[in-house]
């Protein structure tokens, strides 16, 4: 395995920090979800951090990017990587979810339909992401030659269309016929944070980038909230349409956040034993969140008659953080004991839900 290009440890240092980051708001996201759609006092507590943590997922996905498009590998051995990266946790949190699933709501008759659907329906709302993964990494191989052999322009024009025409499918439904004409399908879906993620890592931070960035990161933001604001009122009932991650919002937002976070997060304070614990069990944090929200969701309810939604929204995330690190702690000792009397040695688990800085 080789690199088109190498980069100086301070950003791949930034790279864990960004996992982190991103390991968080995903949760803080469903969390906040909790109360999206009940028009009350806690309402816009809910947009605002549901809409602000929506770079989440992006940032994953330009992770991936950024730490695979550069490399040069045998396919076999690229897939064999990636493969059995992704498919044990799909389909072990796929299998736990089933079983929670009828504890919540029993009926054996559909568990068995329920395993056979669970091929092409995530059984956990959130394991939709591991699916796209593989599709993703399907397409990895083909997307670094393109990429390695494209110049400056043409990783600027794919990007543009990428972006433009997502956008316009999100905002314009009817452009799907355009779509389907011309057969754009080349620049549809996810796919385009990977190569975006790649392409940032490459950029020399500049001042006049910087303030962009910046402002962009703001404008994307606000376009988010006020835009999700505005067409809930317009509709009567809570809208999710400026959510959607290839939305031109989210994807200004996350490429503007990503292109901070690698440039400039070294020069905030070092990373710390929490930063590099929630990166490093970035994968498990993210199967099980969905689990406790959904445990504890009457909770949330009760003290959200008490605790404004500003208030108990990140306690509840920070909650929930703790309970899975409390998982993760008893997980450890099970292994340090079974090493005791066996002497196997513990496996780590992967670093992240997309790659490793050490890959």
């Amino acid at each position: 395995m080789s690199y088109t290009r190498s980069f100086p440890p301070n950003q791949l240092q930034n790279l864990v920090f960004c996992r982190a980051l991103a390991c968080v708001l995903v949760v803080l996201l469903h969390v906040a979800a909790l109360g999206f759609h009940q028009w009350d006092k806690n309402w816009w507590a809910s947009n605002t951090y549901d809409g602000l943590a929506r770079i989440s997922v992006p940032l994953f996905l330009m992770l991936s990017g950024a730490l695979l498009l550069h490399k040069r590998e045998p396919l076999g051995v690229f897939f064999k990587k990636r493969f059995r990266r992704i498919l044990p946790p799909l389909i072990g949190w796929s299998l736990f979810y089933l079983i929670w699933n009828q504890v919540r709501d029993p009926s054996p008759s559909a568990l068995s339909q329920a395993f056979l659907k669970a091929i092409y329906t995530p059984s956990g709302h959130h394991l939709w992401y591991l699916y796209a993964l593989i599709g993703i990494y399907l397409t990895i191989p083909f997307l670094r030659v393109f990429y390695q052999h494209s110049t400056g322009k043409e990783k600027q024009l794919w990007l543009l269309l990428w972006a433009g025409i997502n956008g316009g499918l999100i905002f314009f439904p009817k452009a799907s016929v355009i779509q389907s004409q011309y057969a754009l399908f080349s620049f549809i879906g996810l796919i385009g944070y990977v190569f975006v993620g790649a392409w940032i890592m490459e950029w020399q931070p500049r001042r006049t980038y910087s303030i962009g960035a910046v402002l962009s990161l703001i404008s994307g933001s606000l376009v988010t909230l006020l835009g999700t604001y505005w067409l809930s009122r317009s509709q009567a009932k809570p809208s999710v349409l400026f959510y959607d991650y290839l939305s031109l919002n989210v994807i200004l937002a996350a490429t503007s956040a990503f292109y901070l976070i690698v440039h400039y997060a070294h020069r905030w304070p070092k990373p710390t034993e929490l930063t590099l614990w929630l990166s490093t069990h970035s994968l498990t944090i993210y199967g099980i969140h969905v689990f406790f929200i959904q445990l504890y969701t009457p909770l949330y309810q009760k003290f959200s008659f008490i605790i404004k939604g500003w208030w108990l929204i990140p306690i509840f995330t920070f909650f929930i953080l703790i309970q899975i690190g409390m998982v993760i702690l008893i997980r450890r000792l099970l292994f340090s004991i079974h090493t005791l009397f066996t002497g196997f040695s513990q496996r780590h688990e992967p670093a992240s839900t997309a790659s490793s800085p050490k890959q």
